[in-house]
């Protein structure tokens, strides 16, 4: 009997599926066994794996789908290799002498001289090792266009999150803010590689902090309830544990931890 159309055919010719390799009866130009192979079938033709051109780990991604303003197919397996990627680098650096970045601009030059020689007595000022020495001891990292992009995963990084970045940094010198996890695949807030310990820092409204909301709250913006917004942050926590890291919660008026 033919799956497909549920019927027996008059003539039936014995065949192998295209898709599942299983033997089957069909008519003569028969090439799948059942629609959830046919279904199963459209579908990848549909997807492709490709390889992450950072850290060269496999993904899937639409064949027709491209990027609304470049127009080029997706290159990286998270937004993480991206951001920290050869050619994200490469495009900072042709920004940064476009005319598009607005330090070029002649007015915003004058008022960056004015605010020197106003501060510093010197219109021309510009101590570079005091200000990689800055960057290094805040963020690891010796300039801000190394940071990704001062964004986490397309969001802009809090400012409590970096508050709490600097703190653990007092004590932990080789701490990085946003650090991109590949054997569990997440970007987490803060992560201390001597001891393994990711400290999430959680916003008050983003996260639904339960001593400002009952689990029936809903936050228009994550489109999710206060109950399904816990649920979600604890798998994510469990999953960081069972992989054997040290997962720890700050919430943004720390009068809750987890």
């Amino acid at each position: 009997m033919n799956k497909l159309s549920g019927q027996l055919p008059s003539r039936s010719f014995k065949h192998k599926c295209e898709w599942c390799n299983s033997e089957y009866l069909g008519t003569k130009f028969s090439t799948l066994c059942s629609r959830r192979c046919m279904y199963e079938q459209r579908k990848s033709k549909n997807w492709e794996i490709v390889v992450c051109k950072h850290c060269a780990i496999k993904f899937k991604r639409r064949k027709n789908e491209r990027h609304a303003r470049t127009g080029k197919k997706r290159m990286f397996c998270s937004s993480a290799c991206h951001l920290h990627s050869d050619y994200q680098k490469q495009k900072v650096t042709i920004w940064a002498n476009s005319p598009k970045n607005h330090w070029n601009n002649s007015e915003t030059q004058k008022k960056v001289k004015e605010t020197k020689l106003r501060v510093h007595g010197d219109a021309g000022y510009n101590n570079q090792e005091k200000s990689q020495a800055t960057m290094m001891g805040r963020y690891g990292v010796h300039s801000p266009f190394c940071l990704p992009s001062a964004r986490s995963n397309g969001h802009r990084i809090s400012s409590v999150q970096r508050r709490v970045f600097e703190e653990v940094k007092k004590k932990h010198k080789d701490a990085i803010l946003e650090h991109y996890l590949s054997d569990v695949k997440l970007s987490v807030d803060i992560f201390i590689p001597e001891t393994k310990q990711v400290i999430e820092v959680f916003g008050d409204y983003w996260h639904m902090n339960p001593k400002l909301y009952n689990k029936h709250d809903f936050n228009i913006n994550t489109k999710l309830t206060a109950e399904e917004t816990w649920k979600k942050d604890t798998a994510r926590l469990n999953k960081l544990q069972s992989a054997g890291y040290d997962a720890s919660v700050i919430w943004e008026n720390h009068t809750h931890t987890t």
